[in-house]
């Protein structure tokens, strides 16, 4: 609905009546009915904002309120339980706080919206889905993995008693000193060495606190009125 703007000032006994195709309006003496009583051209249902802190006469506060069917007959024809209630009593809209959205269908958000629907948040947390994809620092302050050597020996060869080493270092082993031949190989031995296990130092940064963030647009606060 595009913005009505009301013109500022007015004559004593005149009404505010809308013109042209309904978006405008100005202030007119009030004509008479077949009885003799005046009455508004704007129609029921019609809202508006107000900057008075007192609802002017011939409108009602759009605070979720609700009202007798019968007092409020032309209201309750135009918007009838489209707000709530029944039997008896209708409700008209409760726009404190809220913005109001045009009905039908909005083709970038690709959404219907329906007549008297609510929705949205004042805030809202955003989770992983929402944010860009972006990268995290890591602090790297190295490491070292300690060794342990627990000392190792290797045996000569089995069976044999003796064993001496020539001019030319070879080794020599047999069961009595006569009878000595050159050893072929000395027995194998584990290390006895060792690894340490040790932490990277890795640590990956953290950052966002999850606080909620407002989603409102800057705002001018005044009451919104209801035709009756």
């Amino acid at each position: 609905m595009p913005d009505v703007v009301i013109p500022p000032t007015a004559q004593a006994g005149q009404i505010l009546t809308s013109v042209g195709n309904g978006n405008q309006v100005q202030w007119k003496a009030p004509r008479s009915n077949t009885s003799g009583a005046t009455t508004s051209t704007l129609p029921a249902g019609l809202i508006m904002d107000y900057a008075g802190s007192s609802t002017p006469a011939g409108w009602l506060l759009c605070d979720g309120s609700a009202y007798d069917t019968t007092t409020y007959a032309s209201l309750f024809a135009a918007i009838g339980y489209t707000w709530g209630s029944s039997g008896s009593n209708f409700k008209v809209p409760d726009l404190r706080g809220v913005m109001t959205l045009g009905a039908g269908y909005n083709a970038d958000a690709t959404v219907t919206y329906s007549l008297a629907t609510t929705g949205g948040a004042v805030k809202t947390t955003l989770i992983t889905a929402n944010l860009p994809a972006h990268t995290h620092v890591v602090n790297d302050s190295g490491h070292n993995h300690g060794v342990t050597d627990g000392g190792h020996t290797h045996g000569g060869p089995s069976g044999n008693n003796y064993m001496t080493r020539n001019t030319a270092g070879a080794f020599f082993t047999g069961t009595t000193t006569a009878n000595m031949s050159q050893a072929a190989t000395t027995a194998s031995a584990t290390t006895g060495i060792s690894v340490n296990s040790g932490t990277t130092g890795i640590t990956l940064q953290n950052t966002g606190s999850g606080t909620a963030a407002t989603t409102i647009s800057p705002y001018a606060v005044t009451n919104k009125i209801i035709k009756t």
